[in-house]
């Protein structure tokens, strides 16, 4: 996937080939890198398929990489 080529924003792009290429399929030992912008791709496949992302991701891994938004975090 490379989400600097989708149509939408990258984290749309991403949500939408897991649900039409990974969620449904028979692979069951996904290994992902996640690298630079990637992680926020990541965050928003999670938020949309947690079931499909734990039940088929076996080992993940961020490279210079982040993983929410700046105004997503709170002052908690």
């Amino acid at each position: 996937m490379n989400p600097n080529h989708g149509p939408d924003t990258m984290q749309e792009h991403a949500s939408q080939v897991w649900k039409k290429f990974v969620k449904e399929s028979k692979f069951s030992n996904v290994l992902v890198l996640a690298h630079s912008a990637g992680g926020g791709c990541v965050s928003r496949i999670i938020k949309d398929h947690p079931d499909s992302f734990f039940g088929k991701v076996k080992q993940l891994a961020y490279t210079d990489s982040w993983i929410a938004k700046r105004t997503e975090l709170d002052d908690a």
